[in-house]
């Protein structure tokens, strides 16, 4: 899209302005493309997003394995694969966060295999006489299993 074109413009601008690396960005608007592109690995750098599919930090942190189904990068590291199978194994759920700190950190500030930028924002609107919409953080943006109508004229 214009706006997707227009933040990596920026960033190459900011890269380039602050650390003196040339960035030449390209877009690819067919889906198909650019999923071939990331498969094949035939970038250096690329702005990409990740929703999350279930409120687990897990949604985000199981892409990254080794020759994993939605890891475009390249990234393969045997210490991590461990540590994220270890998470099925344990039941403490203290432990299990610790973990996950651990798989953070080895991603961000160790391996710097991403590099988060930015979070997007969920707009609702809805009528107010509309009850119990519940509004979700990961997944589907309304969950209607409990709404209902109130006080519509």
């Amino acid at each position: 899209s214009e706006l997707q074109k227009q933040r990596a413009e920026w960033m190459a601008q900011q890269i380039s302005g602050n650390l003196g690396i040339k960035i030449n960005v390209e877009t690819q608007a067919d889906w198909g493309v650019y999923l071939d592109i990331m498969d094949k690995l035939e970038y250096d750098f690329t702005l990409s997003g990740w929703g999350a599919d279930y409120n687990d930090p897990m949604s985000f942190l199981d892409i990254w394995v080794s020759n994993g189904g939605n890891n475009h990068t390249g990234y393969a590291d045997a210490k991590y694969d461990e540590l994220l199978a270890s998470v099925y194994k344990e039941t403490d759920q203290d432990k299990i966060t610790e973990i996950y700190k651990e798989l953070e950190t080895k991603l961000v500030n160790e391996d710097a295999v991403i590099s988060p930028v930015y979070y997007t924002d969920k707009y609702s609107f809805y009528q107010n006489y509309v009850k119990d919409i519940q509004f979700t953080s990961f997944g589907s943006v309304y969950e209607f299993k409990h709404a209902y109508i109130q006080g519509k004229n």
